[in-house]
């Protein structure tokens, strides 16, 4: 595999950074993988929180990252993974491709973390505004055209070949490994793909 610009370097960040570490009990080897692969990578650049406890029903959310506006640029160093991470975002990351099912589960649990966010902000009287709340992102090996269909997703977006989106308000999308081109700058998200994806 070639890097396919002279100016991207997909080495991993050596800077440690601040991060929030909640009991461990996933007991899915991927998501241990993928959530202590993911912290490696974006530790450096903001606040990671892996196991995330809602408290209304005692579920989980694999992922959270929220950026460090004081540390460099993620996309800088981690070409897609950093350009998706620019923002307070959820990452679940699947091995099977998940049902539809699966994916509305972690879409209320987003919508569980909103909630929390905003009554925590009411609070300390700084409501989170809609940027501000984290964004949803579903790293599946692959994607049925059943699933883009049935929840209108599109790959129109600055993002490129690989990453739909769901209507503006859902704050949610896909990342299709298996589409994502063979280029540094999807190699770390294709390392959480299967076979030929990780070339």
């Amino acid at each position: 595999f070639q890097p396919s610009s002279s100016n991207f370097s997909p080495e991993l960040p050596s800077k440690k950074s601040k991060k929030t570490k909640v009991k461990k009990s996933v007991s899915d080897p991927h998501k241990k993988m993928s959530q202590d692969y993911l912290e490696g990578l974006l530790e450096p650049f903001g606040k990671v929180t892996t196991n995330y406890k809602l408290e209304a029903e005692l579920k989980e959310i694999d992922f959270l990252f929220e950026p460090d506006s004081s540390k460099p640029n993620p996309e800088l160093s981690l070409g897609l993974l950093g350009k998706i991470a620019q923002k307070n975002c959820m990452i679940e990351s699947f091995l099977i491709p998940p049902s539809d099912l699966e994916f509305k589960s972690s879409w209320l649990k987003l919508l569980a973390h909103h909630e929390a966010a905003t009554m925590k902000g009411k609070q300390i009287k700084k409501i989170p505004t809609e940027e501000e709340l984290s964004f949803l992102w579903t790293l599946t090996p692959t994607l049925s055209q059943e699933i883009i269909e049935g929840f209108k997703a599109s790959n129109e977006s600055k993002y490129g070949q690989g990453v739909y989106l769901l209507g503006e308000g859902f704050k949610a999308g896909f990342v299709a490994i298996h589409e994502l081109p063979e280029t540094a700058e999807t190699l770390w998200l294709r390392l959480l793909g299967q076979g030929e994806t990780h070339k």
